[in-house]
Formats: structure tokens, C-alpha cells, sequence
């Protein structure tokens, strides 16, 4: 009985090469089957894959960090007082509608 075709597959790695898959049909004890799959690929292969990766998505990062522009000091600071300024006048508006509002349902009830 051939395996489904789901179970055995080869995928093209971003590489170009090929990851091939294997199948193996094992029996279990109560006789219904089990399927292992698993890559035929070996360690070695697989660990310098994993370090390449890494290594390359080092290297990505660096060249990504070199194209951020951070603010200056005087930038920072402007913003910061911006941000203040504002929470503080939303912190007293809010104070004055949550004051009128209790006044409010006071007089109605």
C-alpha cells in the first residue's frame, strides 16, 4: 500500500538546494501503524545551514542599525516637554469633567 503523498515531500530551501523529507512506516503494537518522518539531511549540513543563518541575520541587523537616524539632544528634550505639557493639561480637563459630572448626579439623585 503506497503512503499518502503528503507524507513524502521535498522542499526547495531558500539556498536553492533541497530539503528532502523521508518516510518510514513502523509497526506498533496494537498493529494500526505509525509514520516517522524525518529529514534526511545530515548534522553537519544542518548545523553550518543554522550558523550561516545567524551569521547572516547578524550581519542584516548591523547594516539595518546603520540606517536609523536618532534624534539629537535638543529633539529629545522638545518632544519630552511636549508629551508633559499635554498629559497635564488632558489631566486637568478630565479633572474638571469628572468634578462637573459628580456634581451632576449629586443634584439628580
Amino acid at each position: 500500500m503506497p503512503l499518502p503523498r503528503w507524507l513524502a515531500q521535498a522542499t526547495v530551501r531558500s539556498d536553492g538546494g533541497w530539503s528532502v523529507w523521508s518516510v518510514e512506516r513502523k509497526d506498533c503494537r496494537d498493529g494500526a501503524g505509525a509514520v516517522a518522518v524525518g529529514r534526511t539531511e545530515e548534522r553537519g549540513v544542518m548545523f553550518k545551514r543554522m550558523t550561516d543563518s545567524i551569521r547572516m541575520f547578524i550581519t542584516d541587523v548591523r547594516a539595518e542599525l546603520k540606517k536609523v537616524s536618532f534624534p539629537s539632544r535638543a529633539e529629545t528634550v522638545g518632544s519630552t516637554t511636549v508629551v508633559i505639557v499635554f498629559c497635564v493639561i488632558m489631566s486637568l480637563y478630565l479633572s474638571v469633567i469628572d468634578s462637573f459630572l459628580v456634581w451632576l448626579v449629586g443634584k439628580i439623585i
